[in-house]
């Protein structure tokens, strides 16, 4: 579950109570519960990430190359625009 994903526009339920399966459910658009929000969400998260690619090719004989590549790629966690929603974790 998406801990940064909070239902701003409400949401939808399919639980299979219908056809006994809940993509079934979805697919006839049989909904068990929907709830609807009238509030403005103002949450304006913010992420940042870094990366880079290096790849290199090298002949061993003429008609065998290989190839490889390296890549890193670092990314903070997200935030508000106005620092008041952070991503913390209580696991040890």
């Amino acid at each position: 579950m998406d801990p940064y994903a909070n239902a701003s526009r409400g949401y939808y339920n399919f639980s299979g109570f219908w056809t006994g399966n809940s993509y079934a459910d979805f697919l006839l658009g049989y909904l068990n519960t929907a709830d609807r929000l009238l509030s403005v969400n103002t949450n304006h998260l913010l992420a940042t990430s870094y990366g880079f690619f290096g790849q290199d090719d090298w002949k061993v004989r003429p008609n065998l190359t290989l190839t490889s590549g390296l890549r890193y790629r670092a990314q903070q966690g997200r935030r508000s625009r106005a620092r008041t929603v952070g991503a913390t974790s209580s696991r040890t």
